[in-house]
Parts: C-alpha cells; structure tokens; sequence
C-alpha cells in the first residue's frame, strides 16, 4: 500500500513540473529557450538622449549643461524636463528585464506578435545606442511581447508595467517648478502689484529672520519669521499647470499685468528669479505667466497666482501677548468687570476650582490659544463708543503676581467673527479672532452667564479711556471707528 502511494505522489509530482514549466503555446514560442540577455546596472548612467516613439506621438528627451529638456517635432524651444523623472525612466528600461525569451523570430514571424509595427519603441544612446520595441499583448494579457538589440532577433515577454511607461506623453517629464531658487538660497524678495495695490520687499536678516526694506512706510514693523518662511516656499515650491507658446501675449491682448515677483539669492545684486503674472478675465484659465526659468508662457492655478498679492500686512509680527505659559500658576476670569468670576489654581493634576474644587477642563489650551493671538487689522489707540466690555482674563504667578490681564470687548462696527482685545498696562485696542472669547463664555463661564450685561467701567481700573480720544487707525477691511463721544 505505501510503495503504490509513493509511486501515485511521484506521478503526480512529475505531471505537476510538466504543467507549471511547459512553454506557453504558439505564438509565444517555437520551443527556443535560453537565458535573457539584460542591461548591466548602471550601463545608463552615462545616457544622453532617449527618444520615444508611438503611434500618437513622439518626442525626445536629451542632456544639456543645465540638466535634460525636452524636445517635439514642430516646437522651437525646447521645454525643461523633471531630471527625477528622466533618471526613474532610464533606472526602469535598464532594470525591466524581461520575463522570458521567446526566442527568435524572423521578420515573417513578427506580425504574430504586433512587432512588424510596434506601438511604442525607446531608444537610448548611452555607451551606444540601443532599442527596445513593444508589440501586442500575449493571449492572457499578463505581458507584452518585445524586442530590444541588446538581444538581437530574440522575441521577449515583458511586464505590462512596461506598456504604462510608453504611454506616458511628453508632457509628463516637464518640470513645471516656476523659480529655480531653494527656498533656503532666498536673500530678498520682491513683489509689485499691477493692481493698484501696494507691494513690498524683505530680506532675510543675519539671525536668519526678516526685515521690510521697502516700502518705508513697512519699514519699522517686524516681519514675522514663520509668515515670511510660508510665504517663500509657497512662492519657489509653485508649479505651473501648462505650458503655453512663446508669443502667447500677441496671441491674447485682453492679458494684462497682475503682479511681479522678483527672488534673489544672498545678496545678490541682480534677481535670480522673476515670475510675472497676467490675468486675462477667463474663468478656465484666470492667469497666464513667465518666468526666467522658462522660455514658454505657462498657465497658473487661481489660488498660486492669487498669493503674490498677499498685503504685507499678513506677513508682518501680529502677536498680541508674549507669555510664558510655565509661570502661570492662577487665573481669574469675570464677567465684565463686576459679573460672574471663576477663580481656578494650577494643582499637579491639572487647574482647580477655587471655590468648589472641582477640576476645570481645557484651560491648558485656552492658554495656549492666548499666544497664537494674532491682530486682524491695526491696532486703535480708543474704542468706539459702541464697543461693550464682555470678559476680563487675569493671570497670575506662583507668588500671586499679575503676569498680564486681557479685556474683551464687543463691537457692533467690526466684523462679525471680530473682538477688541486690551492688554492691561497698554493703551491699544486689538482687533482679533472672537473665537478665543465664545470659548472662554462656553467653557468657563456657568451656562446662566452667557448672556452679559454691559459694563460701564474701565477694563483695568488703572487704564480708563478717556472720552474724545480719536482712534488713529482703519482696521483691515475698511471698517471705520468714531471718536468715543461723550454720553
């Protein structure tokens, strides 16, 4: 019984190795076997052309000086080309060895395999020339049959991952970046309107930060160092969407200037880089551009093209309140000046109710948001007399020290999502986010306390308005103050 069981699993084994390595049918193959022929790693590292050809197009990609361009048929300038993607080509087709080897064929043969007409072939000139062409699919559609003069006259079965790399027209191997300056090789920056608005320049400064140097109105107000690093890596890191021909401007007159950016790098005297932007009024297409970078006219999504007229204003140092959250120890918070309070103390777990010694929730991160305030519009040296004083926040130190106080003020002039906001000992008024102030109501406050009455007395005793004061600035967005009147 065991020997006819061993004899039965050898039979089986046997038929099972006929079946997996029997070669596939005509017209995969003719019997010819023999192992595939490749490319030697790194055998195209020293390419210097590699054109590719279809049914649908063609095109070439070559090396320069500067890196690799692209080339068509009925264009004169070349376009540049994104050297990662050229490199990934050249690491593919050196590395795509084929599956198998189908054998050789003669020229009566190839139409059984659609290479008598291939549909796309590569060329390659790296130490010589050499080819790779792609016929039909096999039956099963689990590869594709080819030829290459790395392995003369043999029929090969690729990958069909091979088919997707030569279907990839030339527009995918441009390199769409606009500036051809890193954002860390940035030394000034320069951006005009065409507008009617005002522009502005910065340059970095010796601690790595920045400074307005123009205009000199901008001049004495900080930059801030995290704005200003958003903004240039947004300006260098910009992408066109299409490439447009040279003489685009003739083509549409209705284009007219929007904005200039001008990039140097260190302290450079002239410009590395310079993006000039027109728009045109099309819906599809708002904003047409060139570049330095760049002989062609290019296309620019809305929202890119849309942040070169970002007002300096939001670039500038708009924090409120400089604090040091580890000294806060104490808070108190009151509803207008003489409402509702909430005395909490810092205890190892966390804040506590003075007063009930309950555990309030949340006020690490209220305190956080107190230095992420950012001013909306310029500062006023008075409030209008329709502003109302809501919520007045206190922070203390371990040995009971006042570390800074806050109002919060309500004013039916501003916008909507709009506050005032005074620090105690200052006699400006900031415009901000009333976000901070509805979670202050919310969280801290009783649900009875939500609705506050107006309070008639100063929000710090030691820091009264006076009445006639005039308010020496028009916040953000037009919104104009009145002179507080006397009652």
């Amino acid at each position: 019984m065991n020997k006819r069981l061993s004899v039965l699993m050898a039979v089986t084994i046997v038929l099972w190795a006929v079946i997996y390595f029997w070669p596939e049918p005509t017209p995969e193959t003719d019997g010819q076997s023999g192992t595939t022929v490749w490319f030697a790693s790194g055998q195209f590292a020293g390419a210097t052309r590699v054109a590719v050809a279809s049914s649908d197009f063609s095109y070439e990609l070559v090396k320069v000086e500067t890196g690799w361009v692209v080339l068509l048929e009925d264009v004169d300038e070349p376009f540049l080309a994104d050297l990662a993607k050229v490199e990934a080509l050249l690491t593919y087709l050196e590395t795509s060895k084929p599956e198998r080897r189908l054998g050789e064929k003669g020229e009566q043969d190839l139409a059984q395999y659609g290479l008598d007409n291939p549909q796309a072939v590569f060329t390659i000139e790296a130490d010589q020339t050499w080819t790779i062409s792609l016929g039909g699919e096999n039956p099963s559609g689990s590869g594709l049959y080819g030829m290459s003069t790395i392995d003369r006259g043999q029929c090969l079965l690729f990958d069909t991952r091979i088919a997707e790399i030569a279907a990839r027209e030339a527009r995918y191997y441009y390199d769409l970046l606009v500036s051809n300056v890193a954002p860390e090789q940035v030394g000034r920056v320069r951006i005009s309107w065409d507008n009617g608005g005002q522009g502005w320049e910065a340059a970095r400064t010796d601690d790595d930060g920045y400074a307005f140097t123009w205009p000199e109105e901008l001049v004495e107000h900080e930059a801030s160092s995290a704005e200003m690093d958003l903004f240039i890596h947004e300006l260098v890191t910009m992408e066109a969407v299409s490439f447009l021909a040279r003489d685009t401007l003739s083509e549409h007159p209705d284009a007219v200037p929007f904005a200039t950016a001008a990039i140097w790098v260190s302290d450079s005297d002239e410009p590395e880089s310079e993006i000039e932007v027109y728009t045109n009024g099309s819906e599809e297409t708002p904003y047409y551009a060139r570049s330095t970078r760049h002989a062609q006219f290019f296309t620019l999504p809305a929202d890119a093209a849309e942040k070169l007229i970002r007002p300096a204003f939001h670039l500038r140092e708009r924090g409120v309140v400089d604090l040091d959250l580890s000294v806060v120890a104490r808070q108190r918070l009151m509803q207008g000046q003489d409402g509702n309070e909430l005395v909490v103390a810092k205890t190892d777990l966390g804040w506590q109710d003075e007063r009930s010694g309950e555990d309030v929730a949340g006020m690490d991160m209220l305190l956080w948001r107190i230095t992420d305030l950012k001013f909306e519009a310029e500062p006023a040296s008075a409030l209008p007399a329709e502003a109302e004083q809501m919520l007045s926040w206190e922070l203390f130190s371990l040995e009971d020290e006042s570390v800074v106080g806050l109002a919060f003020f309500l004013d039916p002039g501003l916008p909507e999502d709009q506050c005032w906001i005074q620090v105690q000992g200052e006699d400006k008024f900031y415009p901000v986010s009333d976000q901070l102030l509805e979670d202050l109501q919310g969280q801290l406050l009783p649900p009875e306390a939500d609705t506050i009455e107006e309070s008639d007395a100063p929000a710090f005793p030691s820091d009264e308005v006076e009445a006639g004061d005039a308010v020496d600035s028009t916040p953000d967005g037009g919104v104009e103050h009145d002179t507080v009147q006397e009652p």
